[in-house]
């Protein structure tokens, strides 16, 4: 019984890597790396009409690899990750409060706390879906174009809706047949 048990055990572990796997979930640290540094990059946004950012291009040549991570990245931030954000978001606030006590920055904040990270948190997870979105599309495979089309059908069923101007990149992207 006990090796019954043990061998449907291993069979199931199997089955988990061969999934993870298959869905991009194998990353190592370097290309992991590469992702985030498309999603975080803050210079690709005035780059991003002129010319299409080396760092979006190092997402690409990843290709499959990174489709799991960067859908995961467009459905939004899990409760875990979005409360080390407001986290961040709130720790930002009092550093502000306190350069601005201090004389250090010339701008004051006129909200609290909680509206601070509300409107920023909004900001950055958009800014985070739309790399997403732009990443997978520019890698072109199915699996990447489903992400984008799977998106846009899940938005019909969140409580909060996705912010207008992903769901119109999304529209587009999904609209525009290949990079």
């Amino acid at each position: 019984m006990t090796l019954r048990r043990l061998s449907h055990f291993s069979r199931s572990r199997a089955a988990l890597v061969a999934l993870s796997f298959l869905t991009g979930a194998c990353l190592s640290i370097p290309e992991r790396r590469v992702v985030d540094q498309w999603l975080y990059c803050e210079e690709c946004l005035t780059t991003m009409p002129a010319q299409e950012p080396s760092e979006l291009r190092a997402v690409e040549r990843l290709h499959w690899r990174a489709v799991s991570l960067l859908s995961h990245t467009l459905l939004g931030p899990t409760p875990r990750q979005r409360g080390a954000l407001d986290s961040m978001l709130a720790r930002d606030y009092y550093l502000i409060r306190e350069y601005r006590a201090m004389g250090l920055s010339p701008a004051g904040i006129r909200i609290d706390s909680a509206q601070f990270v509300s409107r920023y948190d909004e900001g950055m997870v958009a800014a985070l879906q739309k790399r997403a979105a732009l990443a997978l599309w520019q890698i072109g495979t199915p699996s990447a174009r489903a992400a984008i089309r799977y998106a846009l059908k899940r938005d019909v069923l969140r409580t909060t809706p996705l912010r207008p101007d992903v769901r119109l990149l999304l529209d587009t992207l999904n609209a525009r047949r290949s990079p």
